[in-house]
């Protein structure tokens, strides 16, 4: 009797959980070429947490692997695969400036004169 009891009990919770979560769930979707900033709650040691911004960005997305998981790319050529929610879209396009392509040298094997 008290097992049934508790399972009811059980039950109506996730329910009321549940109904309580899709009031304020959002709907989220980038398309490929969004601009998105990253979040990342984890502060390194040595650091404040009053003084750090955990949305770091802004990042390009440049695939979108599933529903939840995208590519994204940094402003210094870096890919990463991340879930949705650790994104929030970036408004300002002209925030994208990534870094000039590394002028790469050529070493030429001239005897010395």
């Amino acid at each position: 009797m008290a097992y049934k009891h508790a399972a009811k009990s059980n039950k109506r919770s996730h329910q009321n959980n549940e109904r309580f979560y899709e009031k304020r769930a959002k709907t989220r979707n980038f398309e490929v070429n969004d601009l998105v900033y990253l979040y990342t709650p984890v502060t390194k040691s040595g650091l404040r947490r009053e003084f750090r911004h955990p949305w770091a960005g802004p990042f390009k997305v440049t695939r979108k692997l599933s529903e939840l998981n995208y590519e994204i790319l940094s402003l210094d050529d870096k890919k990463q695969v991340v879930h949705i929610n650790r994104l929030k879209r970036a408004y300002n396009q002209s925030l994208w400036r990534p870094k000039a392509e590394k002028k790469t040298r050529t070493r030429t094997n001239k005897p010395f004169d």
